[in-house]
């Protein structure tokens, strides 16, 4: 009844009894990465445009969407569902503006990891449980294959990424 889901580019380097311990009850952990308030002036474009289409207001946590963990029951499928949702209105490209939306949306459902220094890292940490993908280390380390960075929605928006006044 828990699951973790991480991205294909990422490696579980220790164990995760930590992350299975501070799951929410029939909720939704994740990690956040950094937070944009009320007074926030620039933001990624995607960003303004998602939060624009959904209908969603200043202050947002933005987390990381190669992490989330969960365990079963109706406030994590409703969740999956709403996350699932924003991503197919906003038109199926990246993940995290759809997910920092329902995590607003359904915060009741959502435990927030704000220090990850111990679950999660995207800069190379052999203390963190999951290290996300950091380029030839990660593919030393273990052996996987490069990964494509730009998908095809990217390759079409790279204007996405782009920091614009709010």
């Amino acid at each position: 009844d828990r699951m973790l889901y991480v991205d294909a580019d990422s490696v579980i380097q220790n164990p995760v009894d930590r992350i299975f311990e501070n799951i929410p009850d029939k909720g939704v952990l994740l990690c956040k990465m950094f937070h944009w308030g009320l007074d926030r002036r620039r933001m990624y474009r995607i960003y303004i445009n998602t939060l624009s289409l959904l209908n969603i207001s200043l202050p947002v946590n933005v987390y990381y969407g190669a992490f989330v963990a969960y365990k079963s029951g109706e406030l994590s499928s409703t969740f999956f569902y709403t996350w699932h949702n924003n991503w197919n209105l906003t038109g199926r490209g990246r993940e995290m503006p759809s997910l920092c939306c329902a995590a607003k949306l359904l915060s009741s459902s959502v435990k927030t990891i704000e220090d990850t220094s111990w679950a999660f890292s995207d800069k190379i940490d052999p203390k963190v449980i999951i290290q996300h993908e950091c380029g030839r280390y990660l593919r030393e380390k273990v052996g996987c294959s490069f990964f494509t960075h730009y998908k095809p929605f990217d390759l079409k928006n790279k204007g996405d990424w782009s920091i614009v006044p709010c």
